[in-house]
């Protein structure tokens, strides 16, 4: 089995019932797979599972106030816990 089909494969295992697999497999030990059923049925696996990040995507890019909103409070959150981390290390070090 060359690389390419082993990365099908793969792509197989993570977007495909184990049961489906097992039966491209099957057929590509026997000699009977169709590369292109197998391309196509991966393909449409991996779309159906990546539609609800775009849809989430494309509702977030127009709304750009609330992207805004979410990046400034993660800051504030972030230098709330690194202020604290400092504070911590400078007690240990005796600095305070």
């Amino acid at each position: 089995m060359n690389e390419g089909v082993k990365t099908l494969f793969k792509f197989a295992d993570l977007f495909l019932s184990t049961q489906r697999v097992d039966d491209y497999k099957k057929q590509f030990n026997d000699g009977s797979l169709k590369f292109v059923t197998l391309k196509d049925n991966v393909t449409e696996a991996i779309y159906t599972d990546l539609t609800p990040l775009q849809e989430k995507r494309k509702s977030l890019e127009n709304n750009p106030t609330y992207v805004d909103k979410v990046i400034k409070e993660g800051g504030e959150k972030a230098r709330a816990i690194a202020q604290k981390t400092i504070n911590d290390v400078k007690e240990k070090m005796g600095l305070l």
